[in-house]
């Protein structure tokens, strides 16, 4: 049986009392698959419409944000791989999309996810 501990900080919020979550995290370890992309990263890549070739020039100006979505196997040289094509139609046009924001610790927090038939994208962490 668990014993209810009420989170202070949201029971002032919310003016009821809740369940401080704060241990979940040490009993359910999370796991992934895939990549880990920075937010410039992934403002590039989906900054990129339906073009999917990469401009010298556009090399050159965000050459890091391009490194790494090569190392994610969503660029290759000037151009979107098909999973790259794949992910940035998928931000572009996703028949859903949940987004989630919150404030810890003075820090914006974010999640979103979208997601159709075939896959999921989530973007989670500090905005």
């Amino acid at each position: 049986m668990s014993t209810f501990v009420p989170d202070a900080a949201t029971a002032t919020s919310y003016g009821t009392p809740l369940p401080d979550l704060t241990a979940v995290a040490s009993h359910q370890p999370f796991h992934y698959e895939g990549s880990w992309l920075n937010g410039k990263s992934i403002e590039f890549l989906s900054g990129r419409g339906q073009d999917p070739v990469i401009g010298l020039l556009q090399r050159f100006i965000h050459a890091a944000e391009v490194k790494e979505l090569e190392a994610a196997a969503l660029v290759d040289g000037n151009k979107l791989t098909r999973r790259g094509q794949a992910v940035n139609a998928l931000m572009r046009d996703s028949p859903f999309t949940f987004r989630v924001s919150a404030l810890h610790d003075g820090r914006q927090e974010l999640l979103q996810i979208w997601a159709n038939d075939e896959m999921a994208l989530v973007i989670a962490g500090s905005a």
